[in-house]
């Protein structure tokens, strides 16, 4: 006697049923595979209640985002109107981000409620000015080395010398008294910025130059000439007038009450002020001869002053510094501005990529992974924010000549194929990108690693270490790294779950129950009434009909109908064998189960039953059929009923000649 072990599978559809392992079915309803045997599911629990008609978005701990038209709600109260189509809606940081066709929402909690930031209401509106004083120094008389017979230029080197280092000397000691007592001495471009609680700036003003007025520092000044009869013999004591400034702030728009929580407080930035003096040490004079009311002789003098357009671009290159800070609070005045606590250099292009933080002209895909916001623009910009914070873009990078359809990220790390450690992966009418990213959130190239197309009305969903995504053609496709798998022929998904807790990806037909596909490629349908799928890295939940949210990531024990069907097993590749029994093995705490076993005998009798047996309450021993002395060359092996969660199908032992 022989004996075949037909260890039980799920469903592995054959274009050939003989093909088939022994075990695997043509038909599953409501098991799932257990190590080498099949386990009756339970019925997801129930996760709570939407309203009849609503879509959901996106589940935030206890709360439920949801859509009705064009209105978002939240747990039911509307908070938004949206323009547009929504593209997605994703928590990041203590924000709900509802991304659409035409844009961001943000959601702030307030108080209980939700309100809409309106990013305008984040910028306050300062006036700055300047308080300009002038101080000045005493210059010395000075004597030439050498007496001039005529009073014209050139000096003497030694005189030219001496005078500069005098100026230079009485330059240096007002320039530092000024900047002692708080002043600044020179033009300089100053702006505020709105500092979000994570540090990063939300908006920055644009450049403002003050300080002109100390322009007038590097003019020269003029000293009367001391004569003899004869000859011209130095220059008598002047003073030097120095201007300096202070800056004196107003502000004229406080910051809205609902940004309020979001937002550290106003910085005040400025470059460094601008050099008026070159670092020549020679002197600029003029010898001048005044023949009104009486020859006067005088000598003006400076130091070698920078053209304007030398002073115009070292400030619009230098860095900025931060010099002022007040703390986010209701009317904000300017006496709150004080010296920073902390030091901050920013460049020109970092502040300049502030002001095109999180802007764009329109969204068509978007998803979340490590805290950050992935988002695609129709013309192939990928945007991401910085980490915790969606109102701040932190990279960008272009895929160029497609059109984005869908985006995803590995949130696993991926350490080959020199994609990084967390690639970016675009989907696109022209096939998949990937764009490799690090740790930090840089993005490298694109590059093109499939031209398979998804279909782009089923969203792509991240689980097992594999993206899972249907393509146009209308394949079950797994994507690793690079390389494009077809798990699935022709199918009519709409919607993909991946279920953590199970290892499951769910997937909703047309019409239909769902499915639930294993690990193993396997797959079972299930009995549960749904109408749309959701999932995000926490959450895995199927919506019925009449609002009701089922966790698929929990289950509660219930009586559950089970089906199971096999493909053909072979008992002989060309002739037909004795059969003399079938033994069972279930393990049951309740069920109601018909268990049979159908035998093909020749072209004409195909499918007929040679034993059935009925079981209804606690299955503990093996199920024997009775003796049997029937030929066949294959047999089927079906169960139909109902039977408790938990409920185990071990492998069947067919015993023949």
């Amino acid at each position: 006697m022989k004996e075949t072990r037909v260890v039980p599978r799920a469903v592995v559809p054959h274009v050939n049923g003989e093909a088939a392992h022994g075990g695997e079915a043509v038909e599953a309803v409501n098991v799932r595979e257990h190590e080498a045997s099949l386990q009756v599911t339970g019925q997801p629990a129930v996760a709570g209640m939407i309203g009849n008609g609503e879509r959901l978005l996106l589940i935030e701990g206890s709360h439920q985002v949801t859509v009705s038209g064009s209105t978002v709600l939240i747990d039911g109260d509307i908070v938004a109107t949206v323009a547009g189509t929504i593209v997605g809606a994703h928590a990041i940081g203590s924000l709900i981000v509802i991304v659409t066709s035409e844009g961001f929402i943000y959601l702030s909690p307030s108080g209980g409620t939700w309100s809409v930031l309106d990013p305008a209401d984040a910028v306050p509106q300062l006036s700055i000015g300047v308080e300009i004083s002038t101080v000045s120094a005493d210059l010395d008389a000075y004597t030439f080395a050498a007496p001039y017979s005529h009073w014209a230029a050139p000096l003497a080197s030694a005189d030219t010398s001496a005078l500069a280092r005098m100026l230079r000397t009485a330059w240096s000691a007002l320039h530092s008294d000024a900047l002692a007592e708080g002043y600044h001495t020179a033009p300089m471009l100053v702006r505020w910025a709105v500092r979000l609680l994570d540090g990063t700036y939300l908006w920055m003003s644009d450049p403002m130059r003050v300080g002109d007025a100390t322009l007038a520092n590097a003019d020269r000044v003029s000293a009367n000439v001391t004569t003899t009869s004869n000859s011209f013999t130095g220059i008598e004591a002047t003073t030097m007038a120095f201007k300096r400034y202070s800056l004196t702030l107003d502000v004229t728009r406080d910051i809205g009450a609902a940004w309020l929580p979001l937002v550290a407080g106003i910085d005040l930035l400025a470059t460094d002020e601008a050099e008026l003096l070159t670092a020549s040490r020679s002197l600029d004079y003029r010898c001048i001869t005044r023949t009104q009311g009486g020859r006067e002789y005088i000598l003006e003098m400076g130091l070698s002053r920078r053209n304007a357009a030398a002073i115009t671009y070292q400030l619009t290159t230098s860095s900025w510094h931060l010099i002022a800070s007040a703390p986010a609070a209701p009317h904000i005045q300017g006496s709150d501005f004080v010296a920073p606590d902390r030091e901050l250099t920013l460049t020109p292009a970092q502040c300049a990529a502030v002001g095109t933080s999180m802007h764009v002209d329109g969204v068509v895909c978007s998803t979340t992974a490590g805290g950050r916001l992935y988002c695609c623009t129709p013309g192939g910009d990928v945007i991401v924010s910085a980490p915790g914070n969606a109102l701040v873009e932190a990279h960008r990078r272009t895929v160029l000549g497609t059109t984005p359809l869908a985006i995803t990220v590995m949130p696993r790390p991926l350490y080959s194929n020199g994609l990084g450690r967390y690639p970016v992966y675009v989907f696109t009418d022209d096939g998949i990108y990937a764009i490799p990213q690090d740790p930090s959130g840089t993005l490298g190239e694109a590059r093109l690693v499939d031209r398979t197309v998804i279909a782009p009305d089923v969203a792509p969903v991240e689980g097992g270490r594999a993206i899972w995504f249907v393509s146009r053609h209308r394949h079950l496709c797994r994507l690793n790294a690079t390389r494009v798998e077809v798990w699935q022929h022709d199918v009519d998904y709409r919607a993909l779950a991946w279920c953590n807790a199970y290892s499951e990806l769910w997937a909703l037909p047309q019409s239909g129950n769902p499915v639930a596909m294993m690990t193993s490629g396997a797959w079972s349908e299930r009995t549960v009434d749904v109408a749309q799928l959701y999932c995000d890295a926490l959450h895995a939940v199927a919506v019925s009909d009449d609002g009701t949210l089922l966790d698929l990531e929990r289950e509660t024990p219930a009586t559950m109908p089970v089906k199971w069907c096999t493909h053909p097993v072979a008992i002989h590749a060309l002739l037909c064998r004795a059969v003399q029994r079938v033994v069972w093995h279930v393990k049951s705490e309740g069920a109601a189960l018909e268990l049979c076993v159908t035998a093909q005998r020749g072209i004409m009798a195909q499918n007929c039953t040679v034993s059935r047996i009925v079981v209804d309450g606690v299955i503990e021993q093996p199920l024997a059929t009775a003796p049997m002395t029937i030929g066949a060359r294959t047999l089927r092996l079906s169960l139909e009923g109902t039977a408790s969660a938990g409920t185990l199908l071990l492998p069947t032992l067919i015993y023949h000649s």
